[in-house]
C-alpha cells in the first residue's frame, strides 16, 4: 500500500495536483511509520521526484503543510484521497 501511495503521489505531481501529491505522500509516510516498515529503496526516487515537483509548485511551507495534512489522515482517508486522485486523472 505504501508503494502504491508513493506512486500515486508521483502521478498527482505529474498532472499538476501538487497539494494532493503532498497529502498522499504524507499519508504514505505515515502509513509506513505506523506499520513500522521502511520505505523500500526502489520507492525513494519516486518519492523524491514527487516531493521536488510538489515543492517547486507550492513552495516549502505550503508543501510541508499539505504533507502534514496527509500525515494526520487515517489510513482510510489516505486511501480515499488516492482513489479520488486516480478517478480524476484522465485516462489515455
Amino acid at each position: 500500500m505504501v508503494t502504491s501511495l508513493i506512486g500515486l503521489s508521483g502521478v498527482a505531481a505529474a498532472v499538476g495536483r501538487a497539494v494532493t501529491s503532498a497529502q498522499v505522500l504524507g499519508a504514505a509516510e505515515s502509513l509506513a511509520a505506523a506499520l513500522g516498515t521502511p520505505i523500500f529503496p526502489r520507492d525513494l526516487p519516486i518519492r523524491e521526484r514527487a516531493r521536488a515537483a510538489a515543492t517547486m509548485t507550492l513552495g516549502e511551507e505550503a508543501f510541508a503543510a499539505a504533507r502534514e495534512t496527509g500525515w494526520r489522515m487515517s489510513s482510510h482517508e489516505g486511501i480515499a484521497a488516492a482513489h479520488r486522485l486516480a478517478d480524476a486523472v484522465p485516462q489515455p
